[in-house]
């Protein structure tokens, strides 16, 4: 009896750690995240936490209770409360809007980013008529703004830093969100983040089910792609200045790119997201590959005006130039959360498959 007595007490006491020591509490339920690494959600008794997570410490940043309207509760000081569902948001990057439109929620944007790096034709028209507000800068977004659009969540690209004036916003209710998707590596880990946009929204199962089917189609041309021996080679990036910046072996691009069946050049050099490299070492390292993509330019004509240099490369000399800049809006608003169309571009441009391209053109 006695030993039964000290199991009990032991088993009461692990129960009541602290969260932090990631002990199981019994009304707690992870969510199933299969490949995003910065954002988690946990179904608490009486709402849901979700945790953003830094990219660079892997530590929790962040934590937010998203509680739906009557519900009282008494929380750490370290947790944000946010009603769900957000009924109106700043959506601070174009990606989060791509994101938002396929959850057919594009009517809680009140605030967006600079209209100029729009795509999505409702969110242009409703700048247009004062219905959403284009931001530009977030050091330029005002308090008056954000109370006169009656928002009461920013949703912004984290960097690591507070956004501007997060203090005084949170004194007027209003929570400040940094969104990490662009730090993900996996290729599917970007589109996950629309979990985070359903669990704000309440609607977690659009959000899974739309997630569910998106994983089905990649994978599916993913393992048609496996089958092909031949994999063409390839550079990626250009010049910034005197720097040539290219996507690291462990980024998304790259990991996309394998999934794709291109042998990616720097597909063994990791590190950050981006490699810094010299014309030199480009001009060198490309007279092996069969393609180049990421160009920046939208022809061959102008690309060369860029630099004389790249008449000399192997790849503009056989016309296997690719680049996104004759609609780079829709690239960066839509390539996230169609990762599929993406890997689909790929294969389309290294041989493996037929179809027409989403977001590249060949230069001419």
């Amino acid at each position: 009896m006695k030993r039964l007595l000290i199991v009990f007490l032991v088993f009461v006491q692990i129960v009541g750690c602290d969260s932090k020591q990631n002990q199981h509490i019994p009304d707690e339920q992870s969510s199933e995240i299969k490949f995003a690494k910065h954002f988690n959600l946990i179904n608490r008794k009486d709402y849901k936490e979700l945790q953003i997570i830094s990219p660079k410490t892997n530590q929790i940043e962040h934590r937010y209770a998203l509680v739906k309207k009557g519900v009282k509760l008494n929380l750490p000081e370290t947790t944000e409360q946010i009603e769900i569902p957000v009924k109106n948001m700043a959506a601070l990057s174009t990606t989060f809007i791509g994101m938002l439109n396929e959850l057919k929620a594009l009517d809680v944007v009140k605030i967006t980013t600079d209209v100029q790096y729009v795509w999505n034709k409702t969110i242009q028209k409703r700048v247009k008529n004062g219905t959403v507000h284009s931001a530009g800068f977030e050091s330029s977004l005002s308090p008056e703004t954000i109370l006169n659009k009656k928002v009461s969540l920013i949703v912004y690209s984290g960097f690591g830093e507070a956004f501007p004036n997060a203090d005084k916003l949170k004194q007027l209710s209003v929570v400040c969100m940094p969104n990490y998707d662009w730090e993900e590596k996996h290729a599917l880990g970007k589109a996950e983040w629309i979990k985070v946009f359903g669990a704000l929204l309440d609607k977690d199962e659009e959000a899974n089910a739309y997630f569910e089917t998106l994983c089905k189609s990649y994978d599916q041309l993913k393992s048609s792609i496996q089958t092909k021996t031949k994999k063409p080679k390839a550079i990626v990036g250009g010049l910034n200045g005197d720097v040539w910046f290219a996507p690291s072996g462990n980024s998304y691009v790259a990991n996309i790119l394998k999934d794709a069946g291109i042998d990616y050049i720097y597909a063994k050099e990791k590190g950050p997201a981006s490699l810094s490299l010299t014309l030199e070492q480009i001009s060198k390292d490309e007279q092996q590959c069969d393609v180049w993509i990421n160009a920046e330019a939208t022809s061959l004509k102008s690309l060369i005006q860029l630099n004389d240099k790249y008449t000399y490369f192997q790849t503009v000399k056989a016309k296997a130039v690719y680049g996104y800049l004759h609609d780079s809006n829709y690239f960066w608003e839509m390539n996230a959360i169609h990762p599929e169309w993406l890997l689909s571009d790929f294969a389309i441009i290294a041989g493996h498959k037929k179809g027409k391209l989403h977001f590249y053109k060949q230069l001419k």
